[in-house]
């Protein structure tokens, strides 16, 4: 896949944290007659004051920049999956670490620029502009990501759907469903929930991305819009949710040493029926949706091997599901959640959760 700055005179403000230029890498060996084409947002965690983006730019400076990209660069996994074997893909440098959706300059307090959602809106009208997909309703948008990418997906997929409209667009989201947990009491770590309202308002993320339905429903709490146990209930547009039982960014955000304590396992049990249980909310989700949870301790495996080889308890596979998604989940709901019932050691254990 072939870099592409985005054009700094029609996007002024599609910066990196640095104030560099972003940009998308894009399929180098084109299909001569595309239909399908893949969007894909980089995953990569993200920082909410100075003190923590210092940290991030000292450790991860890549992410924070597109200084350092290379020409050409390749991406596993969902990349190769074969349901998208014909597809224009494209990836999206994830170098502004506020889930790919503020919209701020540098100020007094923070000195870094959060542009994520400039980003995303540059990339898609720029993807729009080359291939002019709209002008063919028979082509497909799979517009998705991983982690902090599969959040932006989360809370641009419906802005997407509309600006493509009458083509179709289909949701990938990989890992975006936190749940609504705090730290245990013996952890230091800041949760979710507190990074996700210092993000909201360091990053200054637009209403016009976060639903105006679920701002009518928290009009106090706008984080929630941004937060994946809340949001996903406003999703109207067809999607695959994929997350892991015990997902192990947020468990490993929430505890200070991992799961290796008596407390941290009682922990880990009660945070995978909060998923299981979030699931089955999220069941009464609108027709198109698919959900997929493997009772696994993992998170966001899609552009990794594993993507093709860890299984649920049925033997799918997350190419599985997405192959099953793209043929039947756009219209009806299908469900594969495993719901382990045996604790974090036993579940996590399981022999597809490590193949």
């Amino acid at each position: 896949m072939t870099w592409h700055s985005l054009s700094p005179t029609s996007y002024p403000t599609a910066l990196c944290n640095d104030g560099s230029t972003a940009g998308f890498f894009l399929s180098s060996n084109l299909p001569s007659s595309p239909k399908n084409f893949f969007i894909y947002l980089e995953s990569g965690g993200w920082c909410y004051d100075q003190a923590t983006c210092d940290l991030r730019n000292k450790t991860s400076p890549a992410l924070m920049s597109s200084s350092t990209m290379p020409p050409t660069n390749s991406f596993a996994g969902i990349f190769d999956a074969s349901p998208l074997e014909d597809s224009v893909k494209v990836f999206v440098h994830y170098c502004t670490s506020d889930g790919h959706m503020g919209s701020a300059g540098t100020t007094d307090e923070v000195n870094y620029q959060f542009r994520g959602r400039d980003v995303v809106k540059a990339v898609v009208e720029t993807v729009e502009g080359k291939f002019r997909i709209k002008e063919n309703s028979d082509n497909r948008v799979i517009f998705g990501g991983a982690s902090a990418g599969a959040r932006g997906a989360m809370v641009h997929l419906d802005w997407v759907s509309d600006f493509f409209a009458p083509v179709r667009v289909a949701g990938v989201l990989d890992s975006p469903l936190w749940v609504d947990l705090d730290p245990p009491f013996f952890s230091r770590e800041i949760g979710l929930k507190e990074q996700t309202k210092m993000v909201h308002d360091m990053a200054k993320v637009p209403e016009d991305i976060l639903s105006e339905d679920c701002h009518k429903a928290f009009p106090d709490d706008p984080w929630k819009c941004m937060f994946g146990a809340y949001r996903m209930n406003f999703i109207t547009t067809n999607h695959l949710l994929v997350s892991a039982q015990f997902d192990s960014f947020q468990l490993g955000e929430d505890l200070s040493n991992g799961v290796k304590t008596p407390w941290a396992i009682a922990y880990a049990d009660g945070f995978g029926e909060e998923m299981k249980s979030t699931f089955i909310d999220l069941e009464t989700s609108k027709p198109g949706a698919m959900h997929y949870s493997q009772p696994c301790y993992n998170h966001a495996i899609s552009t990794s091997g594993k993507f093709f080889t860890t299984e649920d308890e049925e033997g799918n596979t997350w190419e599985d599901a997405l192959e099953t998604f793209l043929e039947k989940g756009e219209e009806d709901l299908v469900i594969l959640v495993d719901g382990c019932d045996e604790g974090f050691t036993k579940c996590s254990q399981l022999p597809g959760c490590n193949k």
